[in-house]
């Protein structure tokens, strides 16, 4: 798996102005373990050095709980507006109606 993901990291990350938002899927009730599994990849990640993972928990309405995470590679020139849309995007999906 670890493999896997590299590659994809690795090809996704080629344009620094990419950006990625992902979210754990839900299905089994496994959402916290692909969290960790996306953590533990990060943390023995090659591409730490030049990738920032950014985490978000948000509990949802259904007592759910949305794992997300975001990454972006360091050099990004539109580091501050992904950061802020990030943020929109979590404050939106994390708003008590």
């Amino acid at each position: 798996m670890r493999l896997t993901i590299d590659n994809i990291i690795n090809d996704f990350f080629k344009s620094r102005e990419n950006s990625l938002i992902y979210v754990c899927s839900n299905e089994q009730d496994k959402n916290q373990i692909r969290s960790l599994v996306f953590e533990r990849w990060y943390q023995y990640s090659q591409h730490k050095d030049v990738i920032t993972k950014i985490d978000s928990i948000i509990p949802m309405d259904d007592n759910s709980i949305l794992y997300t995470s975001l990454l972006y590679h360091n050099e990004n020139p539109n580091i501050t507006y992904i950061l802020t849309s990030f943020n929109e995007i979590e404050d939106a999906l994390d708003k008590d109606d």
